[in-house]
């Protein structure tokens, strides 16, 4: 649902996967398998506008900040699901 306006229609747009951490949090609890935690998990600023929720990969938690430029990356999260993993970009 748009945050804005209340509407339930829905729209797609091709994204490059760029984009920068808006919010971030640090997950150490509860474990799910598959995943090495400590585990930052980060709303991601697309570039043409529109946010997501991401892990971030590729570097320690500690390094993660807010306005950092990331990169997507489809990657298997298991053996059955792909999922955007965010890079920084150097």
């Amino acid at each position: 649902m748009c945050g804005e306006c209340q509407s339930i229609e829905w729209d797609w747009i091709v994204s490059k996967g760029a984009g920068a951490v808006h919010s971030y949090v640090v997950m150490h609890y509860p474990p799910i398998p598959g995943y090495d935690f400590p585990l930052p998990v980060a709303l991601i600023d697309l570039d043409e506008g529109t946010r997501l929720v991401a892990n971030v990969a590729g570097c320690k938690p500690s390094e993660v900040r807010i306005g950092m430029r990331v990169q997507a990356r489809i990657e298997p999260a298991d053996e059955e699901l792909k999922l955007p993993f965010f890079y920084v970009v150097s």
